[in-house]
C-alpha cells in the first residue's frame, strides 16, 4: 500500500504499508503552524472523504492539544470546483494559519484562494505536484505542504532520471511514483531472497530494513508498516522545498 495507517495494520499479516504514517501528516502540520509559525489559531478545510477528513479532524485535535484555537472547519465535496464562498468564509474567519488538505480539483482550490487574497500561511498535505504547481504558475507560492518523498534526495533524483529515460519526460508525480518504484524493488528482493510463494514474499517483505529507495528509508515493522515520518516543504518558485526534514 502506498499509505501506512493503524487501519491498514488491522487487516492482516499479508498487507503493507510503505507509505507516510498517516498520524504523522497532522501531527508535523500542527507542531509546524504552532512552533515555526507561532500561529494561535487555526481553521480547516477538508473534502468530504475519509483521508482529507482524517487527517483534518487529527490536526484540528493537534494543533488543540499544543495550545491553539480552532476558529471554525469547512467540508467541501468532492465534485466542487467552486470554493469562493468556502474561502470568503475563510479569509471572513482571519485565523493564523489555514490547514487544507483538500485532495480534489486542487489548482481550483489554489487559483481562488489566490484571487481572493488570502495572506495568512496555509498548509496542506501531499496532494501538490510539479505538474499542479507547473499548470496554477504562482497561485500557491509559499503555501506549506508535508510530504515523504524529497526530489532533492540522491535515491529520489535516480528514480526522476530513469523515469525519464524511460518515458521521455520529466517525472511531475514524485511522491506517488516513488512509492510505487519502491514497492516493485521490495516485492522483488523479497521474492530472490526467498520462497518464490506467497509466505515465501511475506517472510521476505517483514525483513526489510534500511532499505534505502525514492521514497525514503523503508524498514518493515512486526505491523507491516514502514512508517515514513511527513518533512515540511514550501512552494518557493513554483517548485517544493524542503524546509524542515524528518526527525
Amino acid at each position: 500500500m502506498w499509505d501506512s495507517a493503524p487501519e491498514l495494520e488491522r487487516i492482516g499479516d499479508y498487507v503493507f504499508g510503505i507509505g507516510v504514517w498517516a498520524p504523522s501528516t497532522s501531527i508535523v502540520a500542527a507542531e509546524f503552524a504552532r512552533g515555526e509559525l507561532k500561529a494561535q489559531s487555526a481553521v480547516t478545510v477538508s473534502t468530504n472523504g475519509e483521508w482529507s477528513l482524517g487527517v483534518s479532524e487529527a490536526f484540528r485535535k493537534d494543533f488543540t492539544e499544543a495550545g491553539g484555537k480552532i476558529l471554525g472547519h469547512f467540508e467541501v465535496n468532492p465534485a466542487d470546483a467552486d470554493f469562493r464562498t468556502v474561502l470568503t468564509k475563510v479569509k471572513a474567519l482571519n485565523p493564523d494559519v489555514l490547514y487544507a488538505p483538500v485532495s480534489d480539483n486542487v489548482p481550483a482550490f489554489w487559483i481562488q484562494l489566490n484571487k481572493l487574497g488570502f495572506k495568512k500561511p496555509a498548509i496542506t498535505s501531499d496532494v501538490i505536484s510539479q505538474e499542479i504547481l507547473a499548470s496554477i504558475g504562482d497561485s500557491a507560492e509559499g503555501v506549506y505542504q508535508t510530504q515523504g518523498a524529497d526530489p532533492s534526495e540522491g535515491e529520489t533524483r535516480g528514480m526522476m532520471d530513469l523515469y525519464k529515460r524511460r518515458y521521455g519526460r520529466d517525472c511531475t508525480q514524485v511522491f506517488i511514483t516513488s512509492l510505487g518504484f519502491d514497492a516493485v524493488a521490495l516485492i522483488a528482493s523479497a521474492m530472490q531472497s526467498n520462497n518464490l510463494t506467497p509466505e515465501g514474499i511475506k517472510l521476505g517483505l517483514y525483513s526489510t530494513r534500511n532499505y534505502a529507495g525514492a521514497s525514503g528509508e523503508t524498514t518493515i515493522d512486526q505491523n507491516g508498516s514502514g512508517r515514513k515520518i511527513v518533512s515540511m516543504f514550501q512552494v518557493q518558485k513554483q517548485k517544493l522545498q524542503l524546509v524542515k526534514k524528518a526527525k
